[in-house]
């Protein structure tokens, strides 16, 4: 189900739909409106929005924080993500993926929706704290909504707006990792207001490995026998942006795997394929 909104960009592009403003009932235009306002029978010729509440339990989650200009649900029906994935091709802007259940949401933001959809709903190639949410909570019970269109200049900068939304809230409403938008590379400096939220981020108790002790925690760093030795087969990982220029080099493609928060069998994978990673980036090897 695709549901639009009155809702309007802060951030012009010429390629967004446009929105559905909703047409009043004119079907009575002489009746006189009910004082009662549990019994009134007579037809309301207030204008009926297309949006819907997709659950009851949404009422104080997340997505009360954030606007949704469009909107499309029932996403495991293949029919319903045919069409979004359509509705979404080459449309760039920010978008969120909701559970209806609790209520918990992923901020992304992508120069192409659609594509970056399928990434996350059909291929799941993508968060892995969103995807092990999607298998638990089936596809069924979340909302794919268009938080903002936007041009392709600014649009980090709209997304690190949201971001910074969602992680002013409780962490068990993200399933994002990181409160920086983007990946950290082409060689952008992250300022110190930035270093300081992608530490704290992963700080204590924020840390997937608070409290635990690495099953190998004796033989780490120099003490361990591979020490600064490379494996036999390591191929080296060179990173483009779209218009060909090298951005990042990794030594292997478990370091690249680390450094973009994925695995190295997607590395492997994106390599193999030479498809672009998150609409911005290409990979090549070198052995």
């Amino acid at each position: 189900m695709i549901t639009t909104t009155s809702t309007t960009s802060t951030s012009s592009n010429p390629s967004t739909p446009p929105s559905i403003t909703p047409t009043p009932d004119t079907s009575s235009t002489t009746s006189t409106p009910s004082t009662s306002s549990t019994t009134s029978s007579t037809p309301s010729s207030t204008p009926t929005s297309t949006s819907s509440t997709t659950s009851s339990s949404n009422s104080s989650n997340s997505s009360n924080y954030f606007p949704c200009v469009q909107e499309f649900t029932d996403l495991h029906l293949t029919k319903n993500l045919k069409a979004a994935k359509k509705a979404l091709k080459g449309l760039a802007g920010v978008y969120a993926i909701i559970n209806n259940i609790n209520g918990a949401m992923y901020i992304g933001s992508s120069m192409n929706i659609g594509n970056r959809l399928v990434d996350h709903l059909v291929t799941k190639t993508t968060n892995g704290h969103l995807q092990s949410a999607l298998k638990s909570y089936g596809l069924k019970n979340f909302t794919f909504c268009v938080v903002e269109f936007c041009d392709s200049q600014v649009l980090l900068q709209r997304e690190q707006h949201y971001l910074d939304i969602l992680f002013s809230l409780p962490k068990e409403l993200r399933y994002n990792f990181s409160p920086v938008a983007g990946a950290p590379i082409a060689g952008r400096t992250h300022s110190d207001e930035t270093r300081a939220k992608m530490s704290e981020a992963q700080t204590g108790a924020n840390n997937s490995m608070y409290g635990k002790v690495p099953a190998n925690a004796f033989q780490s760093g120099a003490n361990h026998p591979r020490y600064g030795k490379l494996p036999a087969n390591a191929m080296t990982i060179h990173i483009y942006s779209l218009d060909n220029v090298l951005v990042q080099t990794f030594s292997t493609m478990t370091v690249a795997a680390k450094f973009l928060n994925t695995s190295t069998v997607q590395v492997h994978r994106y390599v193999r394929t030479g498809k672009v990673w998150n609409d911005k980036y290409s990979f090549r090897k070198s052995s």
